[in-house]
């Protein structure tokens, strides 16, 4: 996701690889007509694997969850009151399957 600046200035930057999951993950979003959800959400993600490289889950949920946020899908990323994520077989899933919805204490 992001790169080391290695000498070009200070802290990290996104990878070109990012920038292009970015431009076509909100292509597909837009066509999903999604409406924003106000206060706190509840966000699943299934994450298809491409390969069997060692990958940490986490660093996959950053990327997704601030597509949302931009998208305007949901209002920030604090006001995710819970996240569940999976790695699933790519034939399962290609690229990502993510559900957001209002969050319900209980759920």
């Amino acid at each position: 996701m992001f790169a080391n600046n290695n000498g070009r200035g200070r802290g990290r930057y996104p990878t070109k690889e990012y920038r292009a999951w970015k431009v076509h993950a909100e292509k597909a979003m837009r066509k999903t007509g999604v409406q924003l959800i106000d206060g706190l959400t509840v966000v699943d993600i299934e994450i298809g694997r491409k390969d069997g490289r060692r990958r940490d889950i986490d660093n996959q949920i950053k990327g997704i969850l601030d597509m949302l946020t931009h998208m305007g899908v949901i209002e920030d990323d604090y006001l995710v009151a819970r996240v569940t994520a999976e790695w699933v077989p790519k034939t399962q899933v290609d690229g990502a399957r993510v559900t957001v919805a209002a969050y319900e204490k209980g759920r």
